[in-house]
């Protein structure tokens, strides 16, 4: 009686990431337990009804499998696809049908299309962090989970993780070699992008059994501070330039950060003045420090906005690809400064090749708004101004837009925030 057991995914002709992602064709080899007696004339065929999902090769081969016997096709493996549209992190159900000679066994399995784009773990006794956090990476757009309790062996099914240990006394200690840290630390060797929140996380926990993260995140902790924050204010540039926000959050030992070297400082208290909140690029991952809550600042006249900060902070960690989290096609990028913006914003993007290009404008539901390139282009660096106006030359309304590229063996995205 064979069924299913496993599965594995090859993609070496997409990004070779291990998963399905966007746009991308994969083999996908099931692998196969026999509980029974020997089977003989073992085959299998592959179904989904789900629109996020395409079985292109649905059929595979495994001959004979002795009683006991794990094995994976002995042909050519099923091979699935996922539209470039498809939602990162959608997990989709396929089903199996195993066949051979006397009977038949039906087994359903999930595959994950791409990984989440944010984990938000809020271990704090009060959970005053992590709701707001949560919400204003939904509210741009980004697909993801708020837990209190931290999935250290699931971290890989995201892009980053948002962690807030909250400001003394409701503040939760991340023990030094403890599960949760080792966690951290192995998701950002496996490349993943880190931003931690704490008041004492950097200072003080570590003299008192915390885990010291500081060399980690590209930290230099000055002193525990006191319940001094505010205004916290941006530093001329980086992406936090211009903005200054008033701080009403808990404000109690507050630590004061400098950036280590590598390292950009990139908020500070405005007085007195010491750091608040670090950028640290390592190469393979990139991380965000900060010692205040993000859920304590006071949304001002734009660019001060927590909209406008979270922003920047997840272009810091994903700009090597698309504002959507999508993995671009070589040789092409699609970038735009200022965003968020107010009132216009310049699209850059460069072509591998020459040939028709199509730049487009879509509001938060799909809808196309404004078309800024339709034509024959050539190789090379382009650049468009949009201007926050629809086709007829009416301005649109705050929120969240998509700039779409299209182009022979381009396709890409970049999400645009308006604000007014």
């Amino acid at each position: 009686m064979p069924l299913y057991d496993g599965h594995s995914i090859a993609d070496a002709d997409g990004n070779a990431n291990g998963r399905l992602d966007p746009g991308e064709t994969v083999a996908l080899d099931v692998v196969l337990r026999n509980f029974g007696a020997e089977a003989t004339n073992v085959s299998a065929t592959l179904t989904s009804g789900d629109a996020n999902v395409e079985i292109v090769q649905g059929t595979a081969g495994y001959g004979t499998l002795a009683e006991g016997t794990v094995a994976g096709a002995s042909g050519q493996p099923f091979r699935v696809a996922a539209p470039a549209g498809a939602p990162l992190g959608h997990v989709t159900t396929l089903t199996v049908e195993v066949s051979y000679d006397g009977g038949s066994q039906v087994s359903t399995f999930p595959i994950t299309i791409g990984q989440y784009h944010y984990l938000v773990w809020d271990p704090s006794p009060d959970h005053s962090g992590g709701p707001p956090l949560a919400a204003t990476l939904a509210t741009l757009g980004y697909n993801g989970h708020s837990l209190e309790e931290l999935p250290a062996t699931r971290l890989a099914d995201y892009r980053t993780l948002f962690v807030t240990v909250g400001i003394y006394a409701s503040n939760y200690i991340i023990g030094v070699g403890s599960t949760e840290a080792l966690a951290i630390e192995d998701f950002l060797a496996a490349g993943g992008c880190a931003y931690l929140e704490g008041a004492d996380v950097w200072y003080y926990d570590p003299g008192i059994g915390g885990h010291d993260f500081q060399s980690a995140f590209g930290i230099q902790a000055v002193s525990d501070g006191s319940s001094d924050c505010g205004p916290v204010e941006g530093v001329a540039g980086t992406f936090s330039e211009g903005m200054s926000f008033a701080y009403v959050g808990e404000n109690s030992y507050i630590d004061h950060l400098a950036a280590a070297a590598g390292a950009t400082l990139v908020l500070r208290n405005g007085s007195p003045v010491y750091g608040l909140g670090i950028a640290y690029d390592a190469g393979n991952y990139r991380t965000f420090g900060a010692s205040f809550e993000f859920a304590g600042l006071a949304d001002g006249a734009p660019p001060s906005t927590k909209l406008a900060l979270m922003e920047g902070i997840m272009d810091f960690f994903l700009d090597a690809s698309t504002g959507a989290g999508e993995t671009p096609a070589a040789g092409a990028a699609l970038a735009s400064y200022p965003n968020p913006f107010n009132p216009t914003t310049t699209l850059r993007f460069r072509l591998p090749e020459a040939g028709p290009a199509r730049l487009t404008i879509h509001d938060a539901a799909g809808r196309l708004v404004r078309v800024l390139a339709d034509g024959p282009l050539a190789a090379g660096e382009h650049a468009r101004t949009w201007d926050g106006r629809d086709a007829s030359g009416r301005p649109l309304a705050s929120g969240l837009y998509l700039a779409r590229l299209r182009a022979p063996g381009v396709e890409q995205g970049r999400k645009l925030v308006l604000l007014k």
